[in-house]
């Protein structure tokens, strides 16, 4: 019962394996938290570019991340934020009670 949408305007190669990777298991953990923790019915999974930069965005609408929980505790948020570590990008968490949950991946894309 989820509905789940992927969005890319244009195709963008990302030509490092180990990066694609990464981001592949970023928004894998964004939706699986989405679903378990969230309880949210539709995901949209976002790819864009801009000159050498491309950002990952994985939105829900869930119930977000509840009161008394940060945005960096549990060990799925600490291993996407080691995984965008690792490639070298920034990872952001955006929630409101009741408005779901929004992770932001931006990487460097140099092709």
């Amino acid at each position: 019962n989820l509905e789940c949408r992927f969005q890319c305007g244009e195709p963008i190669l990302v030509c490092d394996n180990s990066t694609a990777t990464h981001l592949y298991r970023i928004a894998q953990e964004a939706i699986n938290n989405a679903i378990r923790h969230g309880k949210a019915k539709m995901v949209v999974v976002t790819l864009t570019r801009q000159n050498d930069e491309a950002r990952l965005i994985v939105t829900d609408n869930g119930i977000g991340l509840q009161n008394g929980i940060k945005h960096d505790s549990g060990m799925g948020l600490q291993i996407m934020r080691y995984r965008a570590r690792m490639i070298g990008a920034t990872l952001e968490i955006r929630s409101s009670d009741a408005q779901g949950t929004t992770v932001v991946c931006n990487f460097k894309n140099n092709l």
